[in-house]
């Protein structure tokens, strides 16, 4: 005969839900549980923006209020990230010589140029 197998289930969506006989889900998350998973969301969207961009899209459905941490953190990552670029591309254009021979520093001041340390003395 034929065999009827249960449907496929995703472990990782359905983190902390248990079914009850009757087809209802009730919510077994703690609060310590729930914070966790949004500081480690939040902490992998900011340092590895990718993974953090695909927990979101993976739980933006599901858990819509564990998905923002994740996209909050990818966001700031990609604020930083942009306004960095911008930052030196507008530097390179305004001052196209290199900072360092912008701000020579001499060891003495009457020697005639010709030894110049391209980096400051602390």
């Amino acid at each position: 005969g034929k065999r009827d197998f249960p449907p496929a289930r995703n472990a990782f969506l359905e983190f902390g839900l248990e079914r009850v006989e009757r087809g209802q889900i009730v919510d077994k998350t703690s609060f310590v549980s729930t914070m966790f998973w949004r500081v480690l969301g939040f902490f992998i969207g900011l340092v590895l923006p990718m993974v953090g961009m695909g927990l979101y899209v993976l739980w933006r459905d599901d858990r819509p209020k564990d998905a923002k941490y994740p996209g909050i953190g990818t966001a700031i990552t990609l604020i930083v990230v942009v306004y960095f670029a911008l930052f030196i591309i507008i530097e390179y254009i305004l001052f196209p010589t290199p900072f360092i021979r912008r701000f020579p520093i001499k060891i003495f001041p009457e020697s005639t140029g010709d030894f110049i340390i391209p980096f400051p003395i602390p």
